[in-house]
């Protein structure tokens, strides 16, 4: 097992709905361990991922389509 971090820039700030319904979204995605938004920053999101079922690069797709423009800003 390999367990990876990723920081995403969402480029549109979140209200409080969208925010829990993002992390919602993304808890249910396969290798997806867990995730969360910045209380300060609330365009940074925080996920932690098992290398061995997903990638970066699915995870952010998954958050792009369809609502969000976002990018990979760590690893």
């Amino acid at each position: 097992m390999y367990d990876g971090d990723i920081v995403i820039h969402l480029h549109q700030a979140l209200d409080d709905t969208a925010i829990h319904g993002l992390l919602r979204e993304t808890g249910r995605d396969r290798g997806t361990r867990g995730s969360c938004v910045s209380d300060r920053e609330r365009r940074l999101m925080l996920i932690d991922f098992d290398g061995e079922q997903t990638t970066p690069s699915a995870i952010l797709h998954r958050i792009r389509h369809p609502r969000h423009r976002a990018e990979l800003v760590g690893f």
